[in-house]
């Protein structure tokens, strides 16, 4: 086995095709092509060109908080192509790797039935903050539909600790969450 980290615009046809299957049976969401992920940064555990697991951190900003902008990374895609051997845990050590590495906040969205994976993984979890999490679309407000927790890894910046002091306050988003 080998853990590849490379920028989503250098995905093989393979890996693309590999992931973009995983996702729609995961997530019922395939991918269209591979520009949609340029500019991520793909976590692959790899065995004989054949995926395992799969992950990507994605840069998420301006991210506008508080009369003030943050800069983090997405955490999302994460998928163990076989369930239970170890896998998702292994692409999840090498996220928080790299956040340390960077110095980076990650954020990511879960449903309550992966939010053990997640702690044990080394991730902060938070329950009651996700609806806080805001994207406008048209002048719409879309909130709440990606997941009913939060993990998180904590940079120098604070940002989750600051959004966690003030939970009167929304955290308005670039992009919607759907990572």
């Amino acid at each position: 086995m080998q853990l590849t980290i490379k920028a989503g615009e250098e995905l093989t046809d393979k890996e693309f095709d590999q992931i973009n299957k995983v996702s729609l049976r995961e997530f019922q969401v395939g991918l269209t092509s591979v520009k949609k992920l340029e500019g991520r940064i793909l976590f692959l555990l790899l065995e004989n060109q054949s995926i395992l697991a799969q992950g990507q951190l994605i840069p998420i900003a301006p991210v506008a908080f508080n009369d003030g902008y943050y800069s983090l990374l997405g955490i999302g895609g994460i998928i163990a192509h076989e369930k239970g051997k170890g896998f998702g845990k292994q692409i999840m050590t090498a996220v928080k790797s790299y956040l340390v590495s960077r110095n980076k906040t990650g954020v990511g969205f879960c449903m309550p039935k992966n939010k053990v994976f997640y702690e044990k993984c080394g991730f902060m979890i938070n329950t009651d903050s996700t609806e806080r999490f805001v994207y406008r679309e048209n002048g719409k407000k879309i909130t709440d539909q990606w997941g009913q927790y939060i993990f998180y890894h904590e940079s120098a910046d604070r940002f989750m600790e600051k959004i966690l002091s003030h939970p009167d306050k929304e955290i308005l988003l670039p992009i919607p969450p759907t990572w």
